[in-house]
């Protein structure tokens, strides 16, 4: 059975379908007959976004918004208007999330920054209101709430990461911090920023064979990516600010501690021999592979260059210690010390 709406009706519908719905959803509107029960949905839609979006404009800093008793039968409730902004992204959603006094960005502070009298309902002081715009109707809004509160080192957001905690590691070259990979489900990365273009191709080249082949991944710790970072790393993230700009990026798996920190803090050293055996070992094997496969040394190596990563063996998973920072590499009779190095 169709409907059928005056032409003012019809357009209303057609800029909120193109607009506002996914595309099968637009598609099935535009080009199929019109079934009374699909119909009354999307001129609902429609007319409580048209009522929804104009109320919350009319929001600002020194005059809240406040919801009476005939708009709140009317299905214009607190909970409504607040998904409204946060499924569409209104301009007052933007201003909520950008406010630097609100630690937490929560649909119960949402609330209290939108309405002058706001009552909570189970779950707004736990749930991000930013989770309702990940399940927007709008892709692009989907998207930028996937996205938001990550650093995106490119501006076509083919990478993007969501920082953890503060820099693990700071020198006159470079920043390390620690971070999930929102691409690759969240899985946790190291990022290595750098000042020096020079530095940062000889990472990369360093970790390769005189014939193009990458160095064994089980001896030398291999990137994920490495990208020229487009913008002010650190005006992105305030944690990622350096005495230069960091200009340059390494991706590389996280490590479970480096070696430095493990003589430090577990107290092996001098204690276990067996466990001092196994890490020198080891570091002992990489450096035969570096030596006699490779010919080369690794020319920087330190504690802190020597981290520890869970791997996969036929045996199920196993801590070893591997080898990183091969910017100071070179091959054996060639001038060492191209990199000022830190130690």
């Amino acid at each position: 059975m169709s409907v059928r709406w005056s032409n003012v009706s019809w357009q209303l519908v057609m800029s909120y379908c193109s607009f506002f719905l996914p595309i099968h959803e637009f598609c099935l509107v535009t080009f199929c007959s019109i079934d009374c029960s699909i119909a009354d949905v999307v001129r609902e839609e429609v007319s409580q976004f048209l009522r929804r979006w104009p109320r919350l404009s009319r929001w600002s800093r020194t005059s809240s918004l406040v919801v009476n008793e005939e708009e709140s039968q009317h299905g214009d409730t607190i909970e409504a208007l607040v998904r409204c902004a946060a499924e569409y992204r209104h301009p007052v959603l933007d201003a909520f999330l950008e406010d630097a006094t609100i630690a937490q960005k929560s649909i119960a502070n949402f609330k209290a920054f939108l309405f002058a009298e706001s009552t909570l309902s189970p779950g707004d002081e736990m749930q991000e209101v930013i989770d309702i715009a990940k399940s927007s109707k709008r892709t692009d809004v989907r998207q930028w709430a996937m996205t938001y509160g990550t650093f995106c080192p490119r501006r076509d957001r083919s990478l993007v990461y969501r920082l953890v905690g503060r820099p693990v590691h700071i020198s006159g070259t470079c920043l390390l911090i620690f971070a999930q990979d929102v691409m690759r489900n969240n899985a946790p990365v190291a990022l290595k920023l750098m000042h020096n273009e020079e530095e940062w191709l000889r990472e990369q080249d360093m970790r390769k064979l005189a014939n193009g082949d990458l160095l064994d991944s089980t001896h030398v710790l291999q990137l994920l990516n490495a990208v020229e970072i487009e913008g002010d790393a650190g005006a992105m993230d305030s944690r990622l600010k350096g005495d230069d700009s960091y200009k340059y990026m390494l991706t590389m798996p996280q490590a479970k501690s480096d070696l430095n920190d493990a003589l430090s803090h577990t107290r092996f050293a001098g204690r276990n021999r067996a466990q001092v055996v196994k890490v020198l070992y080891q570091i002992a094997t990489h450096l035969r592979y570096l030596n006699a496969q490779c010919h080369r040394i690794p020319g920087d190596l330190k504690p802190r260059n020597v981290v520890q990563l869970e791997v996969e063996t036929d045996t199920g998973i196993e801590l070893v210690w591997i080898l990183i920072d091969m910017d100071a590499s070179c091959a054996i009779g060639e001038d060492a010390g191209q990199k000022l190095t830190s130690s």
